[in-house]
């Protein structure tokens, strides 16, 4: 079964019901989205709520057409629209009456990320993480501190190619070749 695992002589034992799905980076696209809200409390205190509302009006944003989102990452949260002063982590229990997001947006064209929801469907295993294969490859990279600044990433995978230019700790651009 495709959902359990038992190796007894590795006294391993798995059942599988969540998966985090790494997309190979076949007509990967990184969008910029900068959307901003009202803080909901009367007490002008950011709750995790407002950034739902960020998150979700960052849904909502229009992918090219045969395009689906497959991950929002955050670059930086703003308070206030006062751009001099960053946060890289959600400003949850600051004071503010306007919180903001620069994301990143990484979309995938919609027959690839409908196809890996097919086989997971098919095996009764929740996709509860969407990550595209270029992101993974930079975030490892800058936690095993092997790059900084501008660097490329060269992914030979079964049957395909793919580089990406990666500035920091993000893809900003990818191709791929079969």
């Amino acid at each position: 079964s495709f959902t359990s695992f038992n190796d007894e002589k590795a006294r391993v034992k798995l059942e599988i019901s969540d998966a985090t799905v790494l997309y190979p980076p076949l007509g990967f696209q990184v969008y910029k989205c900068l959307k901003s809200t009202n803080v909901g409390s009367s007490s002008d205190i950011v709750d995790n709520i407002d950034i739902e509302n960020l998150l979700e009006q960052v849904r909502k944003e229009t992918a090219p057409s045969d395009s689906e989102f497959v991950d929002i990452i955050p670059d930086a949260y703003y308070l206030d629209e006062d751009r001099s002063r960053p946060y890289s982590e959600a400003p949850i229990g600051s004071r503010a009456r306007r919180v903001s997001i620069n994301a990143q947006v990484h979309t995938l064209p919609r027959r690839i990320v409908k196809n890996y929801k097919d086989v997971f469907k098919n095996t009764n295993i929740n996709i509860t993480k969407r990550i595209v294969t270029p992101f993974a490859l930079c975030a490892l990279a800058i936690q095993q501190e092997l790059v900084s600044g501008q660097y490329i990433i060269v992914d030979m995978s079964n049957g395909y190619t793919s580089i990406s230019l990666c500035h920091s700790k993000y893809p900003v651009f990818s191709t791929h070749f079969l």
